[in-house]
């Protein structure tokens, strides 16, 4: 062979199989060096936008939920909404309150557990939520 052609593939192969790799792959190697350290998420909340380092953001939910651990009946509260919306029983705003705090829970259609005198008549688990639940049957 041409030593002239062996060269040009070596010198061209290689840069154009990573081109095809990542372009292949890119989506699974973003993810993964999104886990490097220093390593950033991007968020929307509301009409904001802005990243966040991951262990800050880690600090942020933790630090979310007040008492750093969850109870038996929030535990109980969080498995009963992941099968799906459930009626919001006031005599439940104790349990409720810190899942909905911690981000756990929601009120469908962005109300308020309570306002005034008036309570929430569903509430419906959030993706987080539901990361706990399987955490808590994998740790039971």
């Amino acid at each position: 062979m041409n030593p002239t052609v062996e060269v040009l593939r070596i010198v061209l192969g290689w840069p154009i199989c990573f081109l095809v790799v990542m372009l292949v792959y890119k989506k699974a190697i973003t993810s993964l060096l999104s886990l490097l350290p220093g390593a950033k998420i991007k968020l929307t909340i509301g009409q904001f936008s802005f990243e966040m380092p991951i262990p800050e953001l880690e600090q942020s939910v933790t630090e979310s939920l007040v008492d750093k651990k969850l109870t038996a009946d929030q535990i109980s509260s969080l498995t009963k909404l992941s099968k799906g919306r459930s009626p919001f029983d006031p005599s439940d705003l104790n349990i409720a309150r810190p899942l909905r705090n911690a981000g756990l829970i929601k009120v469908p259609d962005g109300r308020f557990l309570q306002t005034g005198q008036e309570f929430a008549e569903e509430i419906e688990i959030t993706t987080l939520g539901r990361y706990v639940v399987e955490a808590a049957k994998k740790n039971s």
